[in-house]
């Protein structure tokens, strides 16, 4: 798992994970079907010993905690927004996934280098590529 993968998953060690999948030149997304992820672990054993083991592991859902209700509130919200204050780009003043986050009570931590904020970007990024958010 890369460094990126790891902060979008919200995962402290990425050294722990790795997946399986197809080899292609424009390798599927993370949340691909075809692509299984598996979690390094260890297993206590009844004679005391601990052995590393492998447990499939499953992507975090973006849209845990997110409800229908949200969505229709966000998309109300958008239409009634200036076009020039909901901005795609995350790296705007005006993204409009700071709205979403707090339709959606997401949590930026104050801090913009922490792992914890740039976690909160990337599944209200996700969130907004599902929703198709323009």
């Amino acid at each position: 798992m890369s460094e990126d993968q790891a902060i979008s998953a919200g995962v402290d060690d990425p050294r722990y994970f790795f997946r399986i999948g197809d080899v292609e030149s424009n390798l599927a997304p993370p949340s691909s079907a075809r692509n299984q992820w598996f979690e390094k672990t260890g297993v206590d054993l009844p004679s005391g010993e601990n052995v590393g083991a492998l447990a499939k592991w499953k992507w975090p859902d973006a849209f845990e905690g997110v409800t229908l209700d949200m969505a229709v509130r966000a998309r109300e919200e958008l239409a009634q927004m200036e076009p020039s204050r909901a901005r795609q780009s995350n790296q705007a003043k005006d993204w409009f996934g700071y709205v979403a986050a707090k339709i959606c009570g997401i949590k930026f931590p104050a801090n913009k280098n922490s792992k914890e904020h740039k976690a909160a970007r990337s599944k209200v990024g996700e969130i907004l590529r599902q929703w198709k958010v323009r």
